[in-house]
This record gives structure tokens, sequence and C-alpha cells, in this order.
């Protein structure tokens, strides 16, 4: 009888321990699955808020374009056309007479205008003659009706006179 109750112990011993075995291995396996999707739910909701914060920046995109679409006519009679461009180095030769400077300028290459963005044509300046009538001249080319944007700005002084060299870009429609 004894001999009998031992093997049933331990039959039973067994039968727990394999219970409670194959219930850890599930319990590890549904405990990796839900940390699997969880970050799959993760994922999936940085996704959406990423969709969603897109889909809100068009929206808004779409209202402000609505809304400036009757001042682009005049924001875009503020730049000159290609073939105004002809008459920028005669208004940089008129500023260097009225200033006393010396200058010289050459166009450069030419970036075609698109639907996005302005084109543009590439120049090279120079100037010479006192510091005054120098500035003045860059103050004339600031006021002037075309839209320029100087690439570095070179200015030494020789005696009286000082040299003023750049390059630039001026913007067409």
């Amino acid at each position: 009888m004894a001999q009998e109750f031992r093997k049933w112990l331990l039959v039973q011993g067994a039968v727990v321990a394999g219970i409670l075995l194959v219930t850890t291995g599930v319990l590890w396996y549904v405990r990796a699955d839900i940390r699997a999707r969880t970050e799959a739910i993760r994922a999936a909701q940085a996704a959406r808020a990423f969709q969603l914060r897109a889909v809100n920046i068009l929206a808004t995109l779409r209202r402000e374009r609505d809304e400036a679409k009757p001042f682009i006519p005049q924001l875009e009679s503020f730049m000159p056309g290609r073939d105004k461009l002809i008459s920028f180095p005669r208004d940089l030769e008129r500023f260097s007479r009225a200033r006393s400077v010396a200058f010289g300028f050459g166009f450069g290459a030419e970036t075609p205008a698109t639907e996005e963005a302005a084109g543009t044509i590439s120049f090279t300046l120079t100037a010479s003659g006192p510091l005054n009538s120098v500035l003045a001249f860059l103050e004339d080319l600031e006021k002037s009706p075309f839209i320029v944007r100087l690439d570095g700005l070179d200015l030494t002084k020789g005696g009286t006179e000082y040299s003023f060299a750049s390059r630039g870009v001026v913007f067409f429609r």
C-alpha cells in the first residue's frame, strides 16, 4: 500500500509539475504575443497621429491658399517678368552715374521660374568709389524695383577709394 501511495503521489506530482510547466510556457508565449501586439498597436497609433497631423496641415494649407488666391496677382506684380530684367544693368548704370561710382556687371546662369518658385538669374557686380558713394549705390540697388539677393559681399579699401564685389541673383516671375 505504501508503494502504491508513493507511485500515485509521484504520478500526481508529475501531472501537477507538467501542468505548471505547460501553463508557464503558455503564459510566456501569451506575454510575448501581447507585447508584440502592443508594439504593433503603438506603431499604428503613431502612424495614425502622423496621418491626422498631415491631413490637418493639408486642410490648413488649402484654406490659406483659398484666402491668399485674391492676393497672388498683386504679389506677382511686385516681381518683374523675365523680359523686364533687360533694364536691370541699365538701372545699375544709372545708379552708378548718380553716385559717381565706377561699376561692372555681368549676368550668369538662369534658373527658369516654375509654379512653385520664382526664376533667378545670377550676376556679378563690382563698384568702386568713395565709401559713402558705394554705400549709396547699394541703397539704390536695395530700393530698386528688382528683388535681389546678394550672396556674399567683399568691401576693400584702396587709398581713398573703396571697392565692392559681390555675386547675387535677381528674381523674376
